[in-house]
């Protein structure tokens, strides 16, 4: 289980700095408002994502929790590619 815990954040560790790179070279955009948008929205997610997927977890099931944390993980992933091909 800790083995399957690691190679899931060796691949979620991946993509934090894909995104700060990605945000510094939005067209248009100051890369300091760029990156202190990935910066803020991360932020973000950081303190309220766990209420959410506790609430979730709470009234709901813990299955469905890891899905919502699944769907929002793809997500943001979809988006980050998005991001680099206007790029």
């Amino acid at each position: 289980m800790i083995i399957r815990f690691g190679v899931i954040s060796s691949g979620l560790s991946v993509i934090v700095p894909e995104l700060f790179r990605i945000g510094g070279k939005i067209k248009n955009v100051d890369s300091a408002q760029g990156i202190s948008l990935i910066s803020g929205s991360g932020f973000l997610g950081f303190l309220v994502c766990p209420v959410i997927l506790g609430y979730l977890a709470k009234f709901s099931s813990l299955h469905l929790s890891f899905i919502t944390l699944l769907l929002f993980t793809i997500i943001s992933l979809i988006i980050a590619f998005t991001l680099q091909i206007r790029g």
